[in-house]
C-alpha cells in the first residue's frame, strides 16, 4: 500500500531473480525518478516495478529504458490512447504534458545483472499537487474520455513489460527500434543538451543501436547517453 519507493524495495529485496517480482503501491514517501531527481507519488498514482534478472554484460543493456518506454506506450495505445509519445530517454508524454516516467536500475550478482524497471504514472492525481511538479503534467483522465479502470490498466502495462523484458533478453534494443519511432517526439526537434555545467545545441537525428541520442550539431553527429545528460527541447 504505501511504500518508500517500489525500486528500492525490490533493489533491497532478498530472494532469487529467475521467475521475476512485481511490487505494486497505492503510493510512495521517496519516489525518485532519473538522475536522483524527486518524483511526485501521491494516491491517485500508478506505481509499480518488475526486477528481473539478465544475463547480458552491462554495455548491452543500455537500452532496456526505451524498450520499456515502448512497451508502455504501445500498451496505453491499445486501450486508444492517442497523442502519447517518448521523450528520450524515459518520459512519457500526453500533448507534451509529463504523463509517466520510467527509472531502470541495475546491480551485478555474479556474471548476472539484476534490472529493476520501475513505472510512475499519474492516473488521477490532485490539482494540488501541480505546485510540487516543475513542468506541465497530465493525469489519464485527460487522455481517455473514459479512463480504464486502475488496476487493468496497471495489469496490462505489467504484461507489456514481462514480455518486452523477454525479448530485449533475446534480442536487445534491436527488436524495439522501428517501434520507438512512432513514438520519438524529439526527432528532427531542436534540442539543448545540459552535460554538467555546459549546454550544447543540436536537431536529434533519432538513436543509434545502444540508445544513445543522436544529434546533429552543424554537421556533426554527437551521441549523448542517458546517465550523463538532460535534454531540453527548444521552443
Amino acid at each position: 500500500d504505501l511504500v518508500d519507493s517500489t525500486n528500492t524495495r525490490l533493489m533491497n529485496a532478498q530472494g532469487h531473480d529467475f521467475i521475476p517480482t512485481v511490487c505494486v503501491a497505492e503510493q510512495q514517501t521517496a519516489g525518485r525518478g532519473r538522475r536522483g531527481r524527486e518524483w511526485v507519488s501521491p494516491r491517485g498514482s500508478i506505481l509499480f516495478s518488475i526486477r528481473r534478472r539478465f544475463r547480458q554484460p552491462p554495455d548491452q543493456m543500455m537500452g532496456l529504458s526505451l524498450a520499456a518506454g515502448v512497451a508502455v506506450a504501445e500498451a496505453l495505445r491499445q486501450f486508444g490512447a492517442k497523442d502519447v509519445g517518448l521523450k528520450w530517454p524515459n518520459d512519457l508524454l500526453w500533448r507534451n504534458r509529463k504523463l509517466a516516467g520510467l527509472l531502470v536500475e541495475m546491480s551485478s550478482h555474479g556474471s548476472d545483472l539484476r534490472a529493476v524497471t520501475g513505472v510512475g504514472m499519474n492516473y488521477t492525481m490532485p490539482e494540488k499537487q501541480a505546485d510540487n511538479i516543475g513542468q506541465p503534467w497530465a493525469n489519464l483522465t485527460d487522455v481517455f474520455d473514459i479512463v480504464p479502470e486502475r488496476n487493468r490498466i496497471i495489469g496490462a502495462l505489467i504484461g507489456h513489460l514481462l514480455n518486452a523484458l523477454n525479448t530485449f533478453e533475446q534480442m536487445g534494443l534491436s527488436a524495439f527500434s522501428e517501434r520507438w519511432e512512432p513514438f520519438d517526439l524529439l526527432r528532427g526537434k531542436t534540442v539543448d543538451i545540459f552535460s554538467n555545467e555546459t549546454v550544447e545545441s543540436g536537431v536529434v537525428t533519432g538513436i543509434d543501436s545502444s540508445g544513445a541520442l543522436c544529434v546533429d550539431m552543424q554537421g556533426h553527429v554527437k551521441r549523448f547517453y542517458a546517465g550523463e545528460v538532460s535534454v531540453r527541447r527548444k521552443n
